[in-house]
């Protein structure tokens, strides 16, 4: 028997580039496409310096897939 996935993928789609770091570890950036992370809940911490932007979302990913999340950036 073949050993299950323990890894799964982030898409994060935002209009502005975003750091992407995971339980507080830069994993990629929003221009990568998609980032591989370990599967199960995660922290997803979203950042843009220059906007001063910071968001935190839990995230659940599941194996062998795709979790994507758009960002809604605030209006100003």
């Amino acid at each position: 028997m073949a050993n299950a996935p323990k890894s799964g993928w982030l898409a994060i789609f935002s209009r502005v580039p975003l750091e992407i770091h995971v339980d507080g570890r830069l994993v990629g950036t929003t221009d990568d496409g998609q980032v591989m992370v370990g599967a199960g809940r995660h922290d997803v911490t979203l950042v843009n310096q220059r906007l001063n932007y910071r968001q935190t979302e839990s995230m659940e990913v599941q194996p062998a897939f795709v979790t994507s999340h758009s960002v809604t950036l605030p209006m100003g």
